[in-house]
């Protein structure tokens, strides 16, 4: 089995779930009275097995098996097994044919979505083990050429959309966002307030070991995909925060949906570049910014320890090696400054000085309060469940509504937009500066 990762395959978003065959509210096969009802084992194993035949036939490459795996716990219950088959006397069956167009969308999905001549392959041996009167052609037509969808179709209308949004994502030009920092500036927290989702490890620590590279999905499938050492498709939270001390790279590949980037964006967490204890993290880190392979380059101040020799030097070092002027500095925690003893007027008027000392002209700088936008994202979507974590969100939607918190006027931001002004959280999405980086992010 290949241990390479095609990219464009592994930034998909999931349209398993999008299958006829698995929404409740698809009825009308499900009243089928013979041994090929989407009820039955029989009808299941059959689908199943057609499914693996083709995998293992035409791709058999570790992503294509990982989606065979998760057909098999959907279709399979926990006391059944697969049987064995024979192709041509399933597809004899009136009622399974019914299916045909369905099983041939989901032999390409996991085989040949960006491959068209193995597409038609399979369609080839599709043609021979069916051998009734059938529209395969003009399935691929509508799912590779563009062609407008036809009636025989129209039950697979939904999964032909999310095909087509996949397909349509995948040739857009990617942005590489490369986000460097010292240690305990928020560099993970603020990764996961532009995800939306807790992906990065927040400690007081040094976390990052390696090279993350983060890849966005064009739209929510409920799937983390994680490639380190192995691949899971549906990765957990402990999966995510824990290496693979198998993995002897120094490279580990993540796919989400981003709840907010529209576009196709690649975000690349980069080691501490001052970890003591971890030399090695400096080099990795360096050695990024000297390839030079990114779009816009994100460095991340701990607003309570501006002037640190480490900045200074990582600055320095980001100077002299940088790619071109495309850098936004990020000045973060911004919630933890105390009104009467700490200045956010004074700390942002600081680092541009000391940046322009440096050598950087017309330096961008961008205040945030990651903690706060991260916690208002996932308001947003419904995902904060405890009460403390809500006495503290709620706490902060009043702080940031404050003139000295409110971080957007720093952002020359003057739209109005109803769905905002109007959402205490969509509020303090833009007030902690979260929303209105990721606008800055974009436009770059």
């Amino acid at each position: 089995m290949g241990t390479e990762i095609d990219l464009d395959i592994f930034r998909n978003s999931q349209i398993i779930e999008k299958n006829i065959i698995f929404e409740k509210e698809f009825k009308s096969y499900k009243k089928i009275k013979n041994n090929y009802s989407n009820e039955s084992f029989e009808f299941r194993n059959a689908y199943y097995k057609i499914l693996k035949h083709f995998t293992k036939k035409y791709s058999n490459d570790m992503f294509s098996m990982k989606i065979l795996e998760e057909y098999k716990e959907k279709l399979f219950r926990i006391d059944e097994k697969e049987i064995r088959i024979n192709l041509s006397k399933v597809f004899k069956n009136k009622n399974f044919r019914k299916f045909k167009y369905m099983l041939l969308c989901d032999c390409l999905f996991i085989n040949s979505f960006h491959n068209k001549e193995k597409a038609l392959e399979i369609i080839k041996e599709f043609k021979k083990i069916y051998k009734y009167p059938q529209k395969f052609i003009e399935l691929f037509n509508v799912l590779y050429e563009d062609t407008k969808n036809i009636q025989e179709f129209n039950k697979l209308k939904k999964y032909i959309k999310f095909w087509k949004i996949n397909k349509k994502f995948s040739n857009q030009k990617d942005k590489k966002i490369l986000i460097i920092a010292t240690m305990s500036a928020g560099k993970s927290t603020l990764i996961n307030a532009l995800i939306g989702k807790k992906i990065s490890k927040v400690t007081n620590e040094a976390c990052t070991e390696k090279l993350h590279y983060i890849y966005n999905k064009p739209f929510e499938d409920n799937r983390i995909y994680e490639f380190d050492n192995e691949l899971s498709l549906n990765a957990t939270e402990k999966i995510l925060l824990e290496n693979n001390e198998e993995n002897i790279g120094n490279e580990i590949l993540v796919s989400s949906y981003f709840r907010n980037f529209k576009k196709k964006i690649c975000l690349i967490d980069t080691p501490g570049v001052n970890f003591s204890l971890r030399a090695n993290d400096k080099t990795i880190t360096e050695e990024k910014i000297k390839e030079k392979d990114y779009d816009v380059l994100l460095y991340v101040f701990n607003a309570e320890n501006i002037s640190s020799n480490d900045n200074f030097n990582c600055l320095n070092y980001i100077l002299e090696n940088k790619k071109d002027d495309n850098i936004i500095f990020v000045i973060n925690k911004l919630d933890n400054f105390k009104k009467g003893e700490d200045s956010i007027d004074e700390t942002i008027i600081n680092v541009k000085k000391e940046l322009t000392k440096i050598g950087f002209k017309n330096p961008i700088i961008c205040p945030v309060s990651a903690h706060a936008g991260y916690l208002a994202k996932q308001k947003i979507f419904n995902e904060i469940q405890d009460e403390d974590t809500l006495e503290e969100l709620e706490e902060l939607v009043r702080k940031f509504k404050k003139e000295y918190w409110n971080l957007s006027k720093y952002y020359n931001y003057e739209k109005t937009n109803d769905k905002i002004e109007n959402n205490r959280y969509e509020m303090l999405l833009k007030n902690s500066g979260i929303s209105l980086l990721e606008n800055k992010i974009s436009k770059m």
